[in-house]
């Protein structure tokens, strides 16, 4: 169709106007693919990070492995088709899906953060209690060796065992 054009009077600027603007069509499309590109490298190390603390999101990680995979297919969809804007404008929306949900993980994960915190603050303090409570025991157990121990209790021994005698001997309790 362009040798027809060519061959006419008058049509050689129309025709070099439309490869121009055609040119000029393929070098956005062409900047769309590299901004495109250098994202991917963010994405993969918040990808990095979020792998790092998947003791405390297991549940969260095969949500992450799709996302990785659809990241990765979506790469792979994109490098394919950069040259078609309606593949690429479908593909800005997944990407803004994903960082949606990408943060919807972060915050998830930064709320389990938190209530761990909180756990470890209240088996601390449980701690505390317990530890307190074990003094309080050893120091009432020593002061009662003491007592038991000391030559008033010694001495009365004896006294004692008369008293409790006779008390089962008339029949009351030994209270």
């Amino acid at each position: 169709m362009f040798w027809l054009l060519r061959d006419q009077p008058g049509e050689t600027l129309r025709l070099e106007a439309l490869i121009n603007e055609y040119s000029q069509r393929m070098i956005r499309s062409d900047d769309i693919l590299v901004a495109l590109e250098s994202t991917f490298p963010l994405i993969w190390e918040y990808y990095q990070k979020t792998q790092s603390q998947a003791l405390l999101l297991t549940s969260n990680l095969e949500q992450q492995e799709r996302l990785t995979k659809t990241i990765h297919r979506m790469w792979e969809q994109l490098t394919q088709s950069s040259r078609k804007n309606s593949l690429l404008d479908r593909a800005t929306l997944e990407i803004e899906d994903l960082r949606k949900q990408l943060a919807a993980a972060d915050r998830q994960q930064r709320e389990r953060d938190d209530q761990i915190r909180r756990l470890q603050d209240s088996l601390r303090q449980q701690a505390i209690i317990v530890s307190r409570a074990v003094q309080e025991k050893t120091r009432n157990a020593q002061i009662l060796q003491e007592v038991f121990e000391s030559s008033s209790w010694r001495l009365t021994a004896p006294l004692r065992f008369v008293v409790t005698k006779l008390r089962s001997a008339l029949g009351r309790n030994t209270a």
